[in-house]
């Protein structure tokens, strides 16, 4: 299969409004491409209702106890919960890494990676089903960007799964959500723009922590669809970055005020 070479690059970033993407590619130095992932933060239901759950078990604990709840004890509920949050991103992070990295050995880049202890049960979980399922992976970690559509974004993995060109975006977290979809209709067409591929299907794999759990493959059902709605997303979060409103009525002179004449 042949994939066009992007003749630029692309730098990721991070700032207070999020992660973004700049390129060296001619006429574009300078601006800043948002992410997916920031574009999708549109959508922050699943991460707002997470946040909130772990507030309020925390929060309901010290009550069944018997305990009088303070604002104080808000304030330890709220900081409690973003260290959860940030604890389960770094691990997923973690175990993110170790598969690029062996992705790129089963593609003859690079040495068979060392698995550390903390993500080995699904770091191999994802091996034993990669090679049970024969799939054959043609990138990973791959930054991917439209022109067209103002977005950039960095997919898990390219591959060929059952003869066809797919995408395949892992998740160590509790569950998958159907904002998963559209991250990947947007990943196909960035791909499209990119690389010139064009991608038949794609799935979210949610790949195990423990025994307890089990390792699921979510076929995004149309991804067509996914598409269409994410680039509607991508043009809304445009529209607000540009900013909504104008500048602010100056004083009318005349009247000393800046009300707006209405007819009665």
């Amino acid at each position: 299969m042949t994939m066009n070479e992007p003749e630029y690059s692309l730098v990721q970033h991070n700032d207070f409004n999020g992660r973004y993407y700049t390129t060296d590619r001619e006429g574009y130095e300078g601006v800043k491409f948002p992410s997916v992932t920031t574009v999708l933060n549109l959508m922050h239901r699943d991460l707002l209702g997470w946040n909130n759950k772990n507030i309020r078990e925390s929060l309901m604990n010290k009550y069944k106890s018997g305990e009088t709840i303070t604002p104080y004890d808000i304030d330890i509920s709220l900081a409690t919960s973003e260290d959860i949050r940030r604890q389960s991103a770094t691990y997923g992070t973690r175990a993110h890494e170790v598969i690029e990295k062996y992705i790129n050995h089963a593609r003859g880049f690079g040495p068979k990676p060392f698995i550390p202890e903390e993500v080995a049960y699904p770091v191999n979980a994802f091996i034993r089903w990669m090679e049970k399922e024969k799939v054959q992976p043609l990138m990973a970690e791959a930054k991917v960007m439209s022109f067209e559509h103002n977005f950039a974004g960095t997919l898990d993995i390219l591959c060929l799964y059952k003869d066809v060109v797919s995408i395949i975006d892992i998740k160590t977290g509790k569950g998958v959500y159907p904002e998963s979809a559209i991250q990947q209709g947007a990943y196909a067409v960035a791909i499209r723009e990119t690389l010139g591929v064009d991608v038949e299907n794609a799935y979210v794999l949610k790949i195990p922590k423990s025994s307890k759990e089990r390792l699921k493959l979510h076929k995004v059902k149309n991804l067509e669809e996914s598409k269409q709605q994410f680039i509607s997303l991508a043009r809304l979060w445009s529209y607000l970055d540009e900013g909504v409103f104008g500048e602010e009525p100056k004083n009318d002179k005349a009247t000393g005020d800046n009300e707006v004449n209405r007819e009665g």
